[in-house]
């Protein structure tokens, strides 16, 4: 995200004629201006812009975020910040803000308000603010910001915040899109704007594990309600993989795998495996969290299906006394991943649990989410290898072996 001339004036942007700026930073150095500007991560100068960049972690397909602030070394009382902005393009990924804030939110009044930058021109005013009865964030439930076409990461635009003695407001190229009455801190405010990735695993440890790096599947960790023989530990990944294939028979209808059934099971949380799904149609690989008995109502399952050619589906199944619901992206079939990616490589599948929803992650990449559903008890995970009736039309047997290789299964909470 490329940052352009932020600057504080004291003085309402609705003016015709305003006096010069009392604090800007044009970004025309070689480097970021440590006399003004604290940073961390993927912060720099670039063409006469800052850039502020997500920069990789350790763990494939997550980021860390990076930010830059005035703390200690600008701040200022009520008055005008604006700043040139190009936001994020793409959805999902993570977000921007750009805002000031006081230095201690512990005290009261203190307050912190912002634009916040979530990607696709969706753009939010919002307002954290400390009073006598706690702490709050305010955000409009309606878009306030109409922005299309792709305006807000195509060109730079202006963001400014004023902070007056009775109102917080926002504009967009000096136009108010938004204002708030809300206790005023007396404490000045400093500069700050960053990009946050999102990463499902922050703040949380793992409560289970499993990298199948042993002799064969560890029984204290997993039951084989299938086949035994059609899961197996095997060369692949960087050690080995946890391989479930499908047995020869006669009409080829199987449901092999395993479960943490009676073993482990959780409520809330980050579910992730890395898996390398069939290249073929005619049957599916599953990766699945569910109850422990799925004929007590309601319930929900959740999973992402490996369907071969390519397609991944991520869904969710509700039941309850009114019958089946399902909870799929819209189409039928959705190629998240490059053509022979999901086949030829092994790629993260993550499921985050909260109190507010469920989200589906592809390789740390948001690729579907489903609201809060009233069924809140802890689930089980579960790898399996499916040929349904349905599906055995499809499946050609010369096109066997097609398994599915699980390298690693992780949980957070």
């Amino acid at each position: 995200m490329p940052l352009l001339r932020p600057r504080f004036q004291s003085f309402s942007p609705l003016f015709h004629e305003s006096p010069p700026p009392v604090w800007e930073d044009d970004f025309n150095a070689k480097e970021l201006d440590a006399k003004k500007w604290n940073a961390s991560g993927g912060a720099r100068i670039v063409d006469g812009k800052l850039q502020i960049e997500v920069t990789p972690k350790d763990k494939p397909g997550f980021w860390n975020g990076s930010w830059v602030n005035s703390s200690k070394k600008f701040t200022h009382g009520q008055g005008y910040f604006e700043a040139s902005i190009r936001a994020v393009q793409t959805k999902g990924r993570g977000w921007v803000t750009y805002g000031v804030r006081n230095e201690d939110m512990s005290k009261v009044p203190s307050a912190s308000f912002r634009f916040s930058f979530t990607g696709a021109d969706k753009i939010s005013p919002d307002l954290d603010i400390v009073d006598d009865a706690g702490s709050h964030r305010l955000s409009p439930k309606e878009n306030v910001i109409p922005m299309d076409g792709g305006k807000s990461y195509k060109k730079f635009l202006t963001y400014g915040l004023q902070w007056t003695d009775k109102n917080y407001i926002w504009y967009v190229e000096g136009r108010q899109v938004h204002k708030l009455s809300r206790p005023i801190p007396s404490a000045p405010m400093f500069i700050e704007s960053g990009v946050l990735a999102v990463d499902p695993t922050t703040g949380k440890k793992v409560t289970f594990s499993d990298d199948f790096t042993g002799e064969a599947v560890d029984e204290t960790k997993w039951t084989m309600p299938g086949n035994r023989e059609t899961a197996t530990l095997v060369k692949g990944g960087k050690d080995k993989v946890l391989r479930i294939s499908l047995r020869k028979a006669e009409d080829m209808i199987q449901w092999n795998g395993v479960t943490t059934n009676g073993k482990f099971e959780q409520m809330y949380g980050y579910f992730e495996a890395s898996i390398k799904m069939p290249a073929y149609k005619g049957h599916t690989a599953i990766f699945r969290l569910g109850p422990s008995d799925e004929k007590a109502t309601p319930n929900i399952m959740v999973l992402f299906e490996g369907l071969g050619a390519d397609q991944i589906m991520p869904w969710a199944r509700k039941n309850d006394d009114s019958g089946q619901r399902d909870f799929r992206p819209e189409g039928k079939l959705t190629q998240f991943l490059k053509a022979g990616e999901a086949a030829k490589k092994f790629n993260t599948y993550g499921l985050l649990w909260t109190e507010k929803s469920f989200t589906w992650f592809i390789n740390g990449k948001k690729v579907h989410q489903v609201d809060k559903q009233d069924t809140a008890k802890p689930m089980r995970v579960q790898l399996a290898h499916r040929v349904a009736e349905f599906e055995r039309p499809n499946l050609n047997l010369k096109q066997l072996p097609d398994d599915m290789d699980v390298d690693w299964v992780k949980v957070w909470k």
